[in-house]
């Protein structure tokens, strides 16, 4: 099934698909843009299904969903369509958390980050955020909250020393 995404973080994930595939892991996308509708009906089902708190942890609101800004993608194994935290356990999901911040992209929702994602474990949504944010965050073992969050620190910091500094 073809799945879209904007456009560099397509090229982005097709550069990974390729190198995944030369190191002899096979990758498949299961679901990348989302409408606001889609979105909708996803998080309808999962509430129907599992009750709002089950729903609230798994599956964003509409209107809230990275997949709407058309830089998220969910994969699995190659010929494989099942998402589930098994996935981190596969050789695909371990190429995947070892590699996809070398293509631009981040595991977005790590195990033992519930707490400050909001979300379960997804060991198969990757988020393109480009190559330097992917590795700064990667290498920072923090989810993007926290990255963000720190960055957003150091630049107030940054902007109240230059302030005092030409400030009488």
């Amino acid at each position: 099934m073809k799945q879209s995404m904007q456009a560099e973080a397509a090229a982005a994930l097709e550069t990974m698909f390729a190198a995944a595939k030369a190191e002899k892991v096979g990758l498949s996308t299961v679901s990348g843009y989302r409408s606001y509708t889609k979105q909708a009906t996803i998080y309808a089902r999962k509430k129907k299904k599992s009750g709002q708190e089950t729903a609230d942890s798994l599956v964003a609101l509409p209107g809230s969903s990275e997949h709407q800004l058309g830089i998220a993608m969910d994969l699995a194994q190659k010929g494989g369509s099942q998402l589930n935290s098994g996935f981190g356990k596969t050789k695909a999901g371990q190429w995947i958390n070892a590699n996809a911040y070398k293509y631009g992209f981040i595991v977005r929702y790590q195990l033992g980050k519930e707490e400050i994602t909001g979300y379960a474990y997804e060991p198969w949504h990757v988020r393109y955020v480009g190559t330097a944010y992917a590795k700064a965050i990667f290498e920072s073992g923090e989810p993007m909250e926290n990255y963000v969050s720190a960055h957003r620190l150091e630049t107030y910091e940054f902007l109240i020393k230059q302030t005092n500094e030409v400030l009488p």
